[in-house]
């Protein structure tokens, strides 16, 4: 039995690799953020029946409040995992429709 103990001790868990912590704010709608200025502070990966989405947690300009919300717009996911991907949250952002597009985009 204690050799088995060494050997689990050895190997580390899924959790020392992926970050399973939950973000913090209040929840709300991407809409209710939309064309505003807002600092994107985490995002975390999820998998939706529509294909890869983001959690996004984010403050307002002047950091009073917090909240998080979920985009699944492929433009912002790729930008957003890039950018954290190159370790550059928390970053400046805006989330918006460009003017008669249908999807959504990050600037």
């Amino acid at each position: 039995m204690a050799q088995k103990e060494k050997v689990t001790k050895a190997i580390k868990r899924v959790s020392d690799f992926i970050d399973t912590t939950e973000l913090e704010g209040n929840q709300v709608k991407v809409d209710d953020i939309l064309d505003r200025d807002i600092i994107i502070m985490a995002i975390q990966h999820r998998k939706g029946a529509d294909g890869p989405y983001l959690i996004i947690q984010a403050t307002d300009t002047d950091g009073t409040d917090q909240y998080k919300f979920s985009c699944g717009g492929v433009v912002v996911v790729e930008r957003l995992t890039e950018l954290a991907e190159k370790k550059r949250l928390p970053i400046l952002a805006k989330i918006y429709y460009p003017q008669g597009k249908r999807y959504l985009d990050i600037i």
